[in-house]
């Protein structure tokens, strides 16, 4: 069966980068994204952050299996990249679901606040090779952005 699902990848970037957000704004260097398959299809999204020595869950759980979905597509994508200069990620699971887990040089991110920093996580981990290009044409002629 073939459904026809729309999901709009802005939003689901903009959940994404506010949850880590609020996370980082907390606390956390370390921010895990899981994707539970119970029946092997995506079925929720679950929320944590690494704080005082041991991962916590956050209470955010997206159940809509074409958000879910799509969560996991842009994750996937982010891991794909595997690092930038403030980032890295990585992926490791186990029978029942799969974990996305972010390690963020938050020292540099310490000056953003939470109006801020949504948007700036977007643009780390969300960077086309259109706005890469750009952003280099802008560094050439302005100097380095941030």
């Amino acid at each position: 069966m073939i459904m026809n699902e729309s999901v709009d990848v802005d939003a689901i970037r903009t959940t994404l980068c506010h949850e880590f957000a609020k996370m980082v704004i907390a606390g956390a260097n370390q921010v895990r994204v899981r994707i539970t398959h119970p029946h092997g299809t995506p079925a929720e999204a679950w929320f944590y952050s690494h704080r005082d020595h041991t991962w916590q869950r956050d209470a955010t759980t997206i159940a809509d299996a074409p958000r879910v979905r799509a969560i996991q597509q842009e994750l996937e994508q982010v891991l794909s990249r595997g690092r930038g200069d403030l980032w890295q990620a990585r992926q490791h699971g186990a029978a029942d679901h799969t974990d996305y887990d972010l390690s963020l040089h938050t020292s540099q991110l310490a000056e953003l606040n939470d109006e801020r920093l949504p948007g700036y996580l977007a643009g780390l981990l969300f960077l086309d090779a259109n706005d890469a290009d750009h952003n280099r044409r802008q560094a050439v002629r302005h100097g380095r952005i941030g």
